[in-house]
């Protein structure tokens, strides 16, 4: 058995195809504002996918959860960001949001046969309340 993994991780070791090189994304604008295309929340066991019906021209580096206004924003790596403008966060899953770290995020249109799948960060942001108020 041991012999095996070493093999197996001798194989990946030296397999080029296994190295991945960061994307070039100097000068490419990104989406930046409201957007009002379709989009899917959902939530299984352990795992969450979000599924938005766009191309994005820049790579989405994170998802940005705001449960103060209860929206949903994709940062690029280029530092534009995306608020998705039909969806927001259903209350009734704040408990299973706040621990989450990362999310599978879906991105690409009906009218292409390639989408992307990818699992970036998550940062769960809290409301905050004014002095003397509780939520």
């Amino acid at each position: 058995m041991f012999r095996f993994f070493r093999k197996v991780a001798f194989w990946k070791h030296n397999d080029k195809a296994t190295v991945a090189e960061s994307p070039d994304t100097e000068g490419v604008i990104g989406f930046n504002g409201d957007l009002d295309v379709g989009a899917v929340l959902l939530f299984e066991e352990d795992h969450t996918v979000l599924s938005i019906d766009y191309d994005f021209p820049d790579v989405p580096s994170y998802v940005e959860f705001d449960l103060g206004n209860h929206r949903i924003h994709i940062v690029q790596q280029g530092g534009d960001v995306a608020t998705l403008s039909q969806l927001t966060l259903p209350r009734n899953e704040y408990d299973r949001i706040t621990p989450m770290t990362s999310i599978a995020l879906l991105t690409g249109t009906e009218a292409k046969a390639d989408k992307l799948l990818q699992m970036v960060s998550l940062i769960v942001k809290q409301p905050t309340a004014p002095e003397g108020y509780s939520f």
